[in-house]
């Protein structure tokens, strides 16, 4: 659902960029960041789902409660 929000912004960020000039190594690593971010969000979404397929998230609850308690722990504390 955030993907259109993302495009937009990004490609409002784009145009301020092209019109203050860009370089042709600024293109090449724009470029190539974008790419890179576009695979490895991909491949970690992949991923995700796949394991959330054929595993249980139990041990993040776990970790979480764990961690609120810690933090309320802190803050009661401090």
């Amino acid at each position: 659902m955030s993907v259109p929000i993302i495009a937009g912004a990004g490609s409002l960020q784009l145009l301020e960029v092209v019109e203050e000039g860009m370089s042709a190594y600024d293109t090449l690593l724009f470029a190539v960041g974008f790419v890179s971010s576009a695979v490895v969000g991909y491949l970690a979404i992949r991923f995700f789902i796949r394991f959330i397929a054929n595993h249980s998230l139990r041990a993040f609850a776990y970790y979480r409660f764990g961690l609120a308690a810690v933090v309320a722990l802190l803050l009661v504390l401090l």
